[in-house]
């Protein structure tokens, strides 16, 4: 879900939004890295500190993307797009689409 908000929102030209946030989300990505490194926490550490920048990804754009503040124009209804791009990536990947 998050690549393909990354998709829809880099397609919109909101490239700025998506730029800040992958800077704060790479700073919680070396925090973890750290953290597991300075506690000993191993692979575990590492996945965690991946899952927390995916949850910020997720959360951004997932907020992004319902404010509509990446829409130039005419508004959209931003579920119809949603599905259409998930559409067209279960189709492009040989997926069978769900109905």
């Amino acid at each position: 879900m998050v690549f393909v908000l990354d998709g829809v929102l880099i397609g919109a030209r909101d490239t700025r939004h998506l730029m800040w946030t992958m800077l704060a989300g790479a700073a919680i990505l070396i925090a973890g890295a750290w953290s597991s490194l300075q506690f000993d926490w191993a692979l575990m550490g590492i996945l965690s500190a991946i899952s927390a920048l995916m949850l910020w990804r997720s959360t951004t754009n997932l907020g992004r993307f319902f404010k509509q503040k990446w829409v130039v124009g005419e508004s959209v209804d931003p579920r119809r797009l949603l599905m259409i791009a998930s559409a067209q990536v279960i189709e492009k990947n040989g997926l069978q689409a769900f109905e």
